[in-house]
């Protein structure tokens, strides 16, 4: 679900630029990842590649993993650097699976949420 976006822009602060040249985006939408009951690390890769978000507060939203949340008001951004095309990764550790999934919910609070890459590691 969502809406996708690519750029072919440089992406600056990663030797990846192809992670963060792409994303989904959507008001709200959850990501439901299988896995083995057990400890997880996740990496949440971004870049603020929509020209209309280069500013402050332009896309604000929020990062929920397992109903927890791990980033309010999340606005990438800043947290890039006030730059956009550089890339930001989001790292949440000891995250406990219990029923064999994960769940990773983003709310947008202004503008849509977004994503460009999930890693998920068992630790």
């Amino acid at each position: 679900a969502g809406t996708t976006f690519s750029t072919d822009a440089d992406i600056a602060n990663t030797d990846k630029p192809e992670l963060y040249q792409t994303e989904r985006n959507r008001l709200a939408m959850t990501y439901t990842v299988p896995c083995p009951n057990g400890l997880y690390s996740v990496s949440l890769h971004y870049a603020e590649i929509w020209r209309r978000a280069f500013d402050y507060a332009s896309r604000v939203f929020d990062v929920f993993i397992q109903g927890e949340l791990i980033a309010r008001d999340l606005d990438v951004f800043e947290k890039a650097g006030g730059r956009g095309n550089a890339a930001f990764i989001d790292i949440t550790e000891n995250v406990e699976v219990d029923n064999g999934f994960l769940a990773i919910d983003f709310l947008g609070v202004n503008q849509h949420a977004k994503i460009s890459a999930i890693e998920v590691r068992q630790v």
